[in-house]
């Protein structure tokens, strides 16, 4: 074959292709569909009504008027709630960074809690629950004592460690 017959079926078998890319680009094309809530649930899935221990949770930790000096800084965050029991049955929410934290990772916040079928009662003493390097006390009870809405859990919170001051607010669903 010459070089000229070559050239000729190289481009034709090129043109060929290019049409049937554009084809299939076209045919494959659906019609616009509604914009989807990324919150919104498929209907197959109901939201939970009761809360376990051995629950995973999944949400967004937000940040915001920080001032002071501290390593805390307006943002959001991605968070992994985990509400357990230890050894001897106590029930405890923790709130982790890491989806696996391991035994030596320090969780975000953590307390003891009194588990309702759609609530948890924070328990807190003395120097057993904390939220970053602040302690939380008997009067924080109530800000963290949770209960679901619409499947969710979630509070606000007013951070104050004496140097750094911040709002959080996190709001969480089952993983």
């Amino acid at each position: 074959m010459s070089k000229r017959k070559i050239k000729l079926v190289l481009t034709a078998l090129i043109l060929m292709l290019s049409f049937v890319a554009v084809f299939l680009l076209l045919w494959g094309r659906s019609p616009a569909k509604a914009a989807v809530r990324i919150d919104a649930a498929p209907a197959s899935v109901s939201p939970v009504m009761q809360l376990r221990p051995g629950s995973r949770w999944y949400g967004t930790l937000s940040l915001e008027n920080c001032r002071g000096d501290g390593p805390l800084s307006n943002g959001s965050r991605a968070v992994w709630g985990f509400l357990d029991s230890s050894s001897d049955g106590s029930t405890y929410f923790e709130l982790s960074e890491k989806q696996r934290p391991t035994k030596n990772d320090v969780p975000l916040l953590s307390f003891w809690c009194e588990l309702g079928e759609d609530s948890l009662t924070a328990q807190i003493g003395e120097q057993d629950a904390w939220i970053f390097e602040q302690w939380l006390t008997e009067a924080d009870t109530e800000v963290f004592s949770l209960h679901l809405e619409n499947g969710a859990l979630g509070t606000e919170f007013d951070y104050n460690d004496g140097a750094q001051q911040c709002h959080l607010r996190f709001t969480l669903r089952p993983a």
